[in-house]
């Protein structure tokens, strides 16, 4: 998502940047030159930002998702398990009956 945001900034300074014989924004558009000028202090906040809490969400990452990534993989080996025993087990008594009851 921070990626995003800088990508936005990069996407936004490209815009509002005049082409090769155009007259810049500015003057066409006085109204826009807040904006022009807020256009690079934006692109590297987002990229301040990103810097300070990627370690942070990477730390998050490492401590919260990933061992509950790998619970839920063993849910579901457990679940897989259960599973294949109930079906052995409904087998069995199937056969049992036809046996006996045959």
């Amino acid at each position: 998502m921070l990626t995003s945001q800088a990508g936005f900034a990069t996407a936004f300074s490209t815009l509002f940047s005049p082409l090769n014989d155009e007259l810049p924004l500015a003057s066409r558009h006085p109204e826009a030159q807040g904006t022009i000028d807020n256009i690079a202090n934006y692109h590297d906040l987002m990229n301040e930002l990103r810097d300070a809490v990627q370690p942070e969400l990477e730390l998050i990452d490492s401590r919260v998702t990933a061992p509950l990534k790998e619970y839920s993989d063993l849910l579901k080996k457990i679940r897989k398990t259960i599973t294949k025993r109930e079906h052995k087990v409904s087998s069995c008594s199937y056969d049992l009956e036809v046996l006996f009851l045959g």
